[in-house]
């Protein structure tokens, strides 16, 4: 047995063990660098001169960086201690963040991204597989909520800090930051508890190294969903001018602090009442956050908009990624975090792809923009209905897979 392969210990009676705060904590500033880095981005590239269609490719690289190299890393997630490999993938954000506050040209901040499009890529699947590995049986819905509270903080503090002080200071000020934090990170990563490693564990890239059969099921549920959830971004803001609706960012405020409160009052309903039985109703409450956008004409739906959106998506992902790493053995925890996050990196290519040919096609149909865009997030609510019929039907599959996996 090599030095890295540990002995397959016994889960810890409790959430909050050493290995999951100190990842919560990783993930707690990889999310708040991420989230600067997406706000301040295309801003950085046009102040370097970039024309609006290379900022587009700047803004989007690092996701198709990281969809691309799934296949190649997923093999390793299982065969290697998990910590030491996301250890190495925050040191590739580190390095993202530096060529950013280095850069004094384009073709720097395109190295800088590709490198975080890795980082990225590597060290969502890790840190979730870590977590799971951390986690007892009986609170892996619970623990999934609590530790997805690290995405919703960056995501509430990350882009308003970050504009603040790019803003007050400058970008290579701000980037410098993110840096700091990724090195802190990067320390922390060592503290994680040495990650199970098969003895005959080998790199091969083949369908099931990169992929777990009985995870899909559970997976294509995030695919939906993230499918309607990536057109709020993508849209939300030129929706809201149409509208003539002031202060539209306001959504994103309300959602994230919805979010940081409401995860952990509903942190234990998956546990408590099956996994099918919350996912179903919060994916149709999650759709209403579309048709509230549609009839929006003030600020007062839009709020309601995101407070809906906090509880429906609140209780809809961690809820399916839970279910997804359940059905997954503790050795297999590396491949089965890469096929929830490479079912959800379709979706959230997909939604803004499709949402925005739907804009279109109701254009050339003679409606108004505004109409266009308000029958787009109608038709975003069928991705959602259809993962909602989807996991009712599958619902002996989802507990066959459970029972098998553990």
């Amino acid at each position: 047995m090599s030095k890295d392969n540990t002995v397959l210990r016994e889960k810890p009676a409790t959430i909050w063990n050493r290995a999951f705060i100190a990842v919560f904590v990783v993930n707690l500033f990889m999310n708040m660098g991420q989230q600067t880095a997406h706000t301040l981005i295309g801003k950085f590239a046009g102040s370097l001169g970039a024309a609006a269609s290379l900022i587009g490719l700047i803004s989007g690289l690092y996701a198709g960086i990281a969809l691309a190299m799934r296949p190649f890393t997923s093999p390793l997630y299982d065969i290697v201690n998990k910590k030491k490999l996301l250890a190495a993938a925050i040191a590739c954000i580190a390095a993202a963040y530096t060529l950013f506050a280095l850069a004094k040209s384009i073709p720097l901040v395109i190295v800088g991204r590709c490198l975080q499009g890795v980082g990225v890529g590597c060290s969502a699947p890790l840190s979730m597989a870590i977590v799971c590995e951390s986690l007892p049986d009986d609170k892996y819905g619970k623990g999934v909520t609590i530790f997805s509270l690290a995405q919703a903080f960056g995501q509430a503090i990350g882009p308003s800090v970050g504009l603040a002080i790019s803003n007050r200071y400058g970008y290579s000020t701000t980037f410098w930051i993110c840096t700091g934090l990724m090195l802190i990170a990067f320390a922390l990563c060592f503290i994680c508890s040495d990650t199970y490693v098969a003895p005959d564990a080998r790199y091969k890239i083949r369908f099931d190294t990169i992929l777990i059969k009985d995870a899909i099921p559970a997976a294509l549920l995030l695919t939906f969903l993230a499918m309607s959830y990536s057109t709020i971004n993508a849209l939300l803001t030129i929706y809201g001018g149409l509208r003539g609706i002031d202060g539209i960012g306001i959504y994103f405020t309300v959602y994230a602090i919805g979010l940081l409160v409401l995860r952990p009052l509903v942190s234990g309903l998956a546990d408590k009442h099956g996994y099918v039985k919350v996912i179903v109703p919060s994916l149709i409450l999650f759709s209403m956050t579309f048709l509230l956008f549609s009839l929006a004409k003030s600020i007062v739906l839009i709020i309601a908009a995101a407070v809906v959106a906090a509880l429906g998506y609140g209780m809809a992902q961690p809820s399916i990624q839970a279910l997804c790493m359940k059905m997954v053995p503790r050795d297999r925890s590396g491949v089965g975090a890469n096929t929830m996050f490479f079912m959800q990196d379709i979706g959230q290519f997909l939604g803004p792809t499709i949402a925005g040919a739907v804009v279109d096609m109701f254009l050339r149909s003679g409606m108004t923009d505004v109409n266009a865009y308000a029958s787009s997030y109608r038709f975003m609510m069928i991705p959602l209905i259809a993962a909602a019929v989807i996991a009712f039907l599958l619902r002996n599959v989802y507990k066959k897979n459970i029972k098998n996996s553990k």
